[in-house]
């Protein structure tokens, strides 16, 4: 089944996905992490669930799904031998098994990644944290260009996908309940809450 709902990340706020500060391991196979930034290059708390894998030659790949406050959930897509340049508009689809979502992303430049592909998702509507932890293979397929698909294995994507979705629930349940204030952060001495992590 094609699913239509990713969509393209607004080019001013792709600044916000640098990374600030060392991020809290939550959970970790050998396939999927998932971490906790209790603030990233925006200033804001952040989850992120990310795999990376090697090609011949040191060439490396990672697929990185997040999610903080302003953004809500989008992924991060990179090569480390890319040079793509920044603001153009990249056609994909991500199959999870069976189901596939057509989408694009726009590319940015990060310090750690080089060009790094970032699309927004729909999470309320397109089930794709479910499917994302259900699944046994994504498929990431590049709809231009001369970059094959990429099949990047899910084993341990439901465990990384619940304490994801406990880490946004942290993030959520901290969230100011008046305009204006910015987003509680632990205090530098206050222990963090058990993810469920290991």
């Amino acid at each position: 089944m094609k699913k239509f709902l990713l969509t393209t990340a607004a080019l001013a706020l792709l600044s916000t996905a640098a990374h600030a500060g060392e991020p809290t391991v939550l959970f970790s196979n050998n396939n999927w992490k998932t971490f906790y930034y209790a603030e990233n290059g925006a200033g804001e708390p952040m989850c992120v669930m990310s795999a990376m894998w090697l090609w011949p030659n040191k060439i490396m790949g990672t697929a990185m799904v997040k999610w903080q406050p302003s953004l809500g959930l989008f992924m991060h897509i990179s090569k480390s031998n890319w040079s793509i340049p920044t603001g153009e508009s990249v056609p994909l689809s991500i199959s999870f098994d069976r189901g596939m979502r057509d989408g694009s992303g726009l590319v940015m430049e990060d310090q750690k990644y080089g060009s790094t592909i970032q699309v927004n998702v729909n999470e309320d509507v397109v089930g794709f944290l479910e499917d994302f932890g259900n699944a046994k293979e994504m498929t990431v397929s590049f709809d231009s260009g001369t970059e094959k698909p990429w099949i990047i294995t899910m084993v341990g994507s439901g465990k990384a996908r619940a304490v994801f979705d406990k880490c946004v629930s942290y993030i959520r349940d901290n969230a100011p309940t008046q305009p204006g204030m910015q987003l509680s952060r632990p205090a530098p001495t206050q222990r963090m809450p058990d993810f469920g992590g290991i």
